[in-house]
């Protein structure tokens, strides 16, 4: 059964529906699989909660696109009832399957890994290749523990949420399948399969854009598949760059807008002057 919300937090500035229900399956009965944003506050002084977003079917992320896409799951102003200082926060991208879906194979995982520096945009960024560490791929036993944890926390966000809707939700940190308890305190679900922590942080005061890698580990050997980078801004955007993603150089887009503004002041012009 769901917990109930309390009643200091429903009267802050986010309505919570009352018929919120936070959806999350992981392939079984040939259902989706479900991709999840996980966001920790850990610290003195910081949050009771964890936040958690459904972005939607792993195959989103999977499937190429020429263009970034904005994520809407969830709102800024969502985070901050969850996260009242809003800095401070870790947070990943992850989904696991629970049976065979597709090509997607039973066991699979999928994490994000820090990824290094900020894209220069006013050159036109393209995300073609991983800056970070793959995580590894490991046979079916093995990954078994990193899915296993991975889709522990989404039963979470669904069996124990405090729903903002149907796609965002918060969780108390204190309970045992919690994000903050599953990832544990070095960010890797206490697996070395990963190569270190799956997690952006960012900084105590959330002032720039943090990236994150994505990658696909089917069970096997090897370094996992990388499929493109999250954008987390202190606005509150989430944006996803597939590696088929071109950014066009701001300047670009500088000159193409103030090209379109001259055509339609000279259409305007003709018009008088007709």
């Amino acid at each position: 059964m769901k917990h109930l919300f309390p009643f200091a937090v429903m009267a802050a500035c986010v309505a919570i529906p009352a018929s919120a229900q936070f959806p999350y399956t992981s392939g079984a009965g040939g259902t989706d699989i479900h991709t999840l944003f996980n966001v920790r506050q850990p610290g003195v002084g910081s949050s009771l909660f964890d936040f958690g977003a459904n972005l939607g079917s792993i195959e989103r992320f999977r499937a190429p696109s020429a263009v970034p896409v904005p994520l809407s799951e969830f709102t800024l102003a969502e985070l901050q009832t969850a996260f009242p200082t809003f800095g401070n926060l870790y947070f990943s991208v992850t989904a696991g399957a629970s049976a065979t879906v597709g090509s997607v194979a039973n066991v699979s995982a999928f994490v994000t890994k820090p990824r290094s520096g900020v894209p220069d945009f006013s050159l036109g960024a393209t995300f073609l290749a991983p800056n970070s560490t793959a995580p590894d791929r490991a046979n079916v036993i093995s990954q078994g523990t990193l899915r296993n944890r991975i889709t522990t926390v989404g039963g979470g966000y669904r069996d124990f949420g405090m729903d903002f809707s149907d796609t965002a939700t918060q969780v108390e940190d204190s309970i045992s399948i919690s994000y903050t308890r599953i990832v544990e305190a070095g960010g890797n679900f206490g697996v070395a399969q990963v190569n270190g922590s799956v997690e952006g942080f960012t900084g105590l005061t959330f002032n720039q854009p943090v990236f994150l890698d994505f990658y696909e580990l089917q069970p096997g050997s090897g370094p996992g598949t990388y499929l493109g980078a999250f954008e987390f801004r202190p606005n509150g955007d989430f944006i996803w760059y597939s590696k088929a993603s071109v950014v066009p150089e701001t300047s670009t887009v500088a000159v193409g807008a103030a090209l379109a503004g001259l055509v339609a002041c000279t259409l305007v012009r003709r018009r008088r002057n007709a």
